[in-house]
């Protein structure tokens, strides 16, 4: 996939759309099968031990290419939001830091 998703963040799901609709909708347009293999997958291509993969299998190279092209564009839209997720969670952070740091004392010259 091209990055590592955040804690609490459903790559799967974000792939995927409500009830398969983002893949079945690809798929539907390049007349390709596309599947999630590897952890977090449906059954029954679920394997923790492997990354998730995205597979595209087409009776022809150019519907597999089109494919391609297309589920690159998801992905890409994936990552921005697993992106703002971390910032989001990176700027959490700096607010929690912040707020711990002891109050700043008056210089007295």
């Amino acid at each position: 996939l091209g990055f590592f998703p955040p804690p609490g963040f459903d790559a799967v799901s974000e792939i995927q759309g409500p009830d398969r609709a983002f893949l079945r909708y690809l798929e539907n347009e390049t007349g390709c099968e596309i599947i999630l293999c590897g952890a977090g997958a449906p059954p029954p291509y679920n394997d923790a031990s492997e990354d998730l993969k995205v597979y595209i299998g087409a009776q022809n190279l150019q519907a597999v290419m089109g494919a391609v092209d297309l589920v690159e564009n998801l992905l890409e839209t994936v990552r921005a939001k697993a992106a703002q997720v971390i910032q989001s969670y990176n700027e959490e952070a700096r607010q929690r830091a912040i707020a711990a740091l002891p109050p700043e004392q008056p210089h007295h010259p």
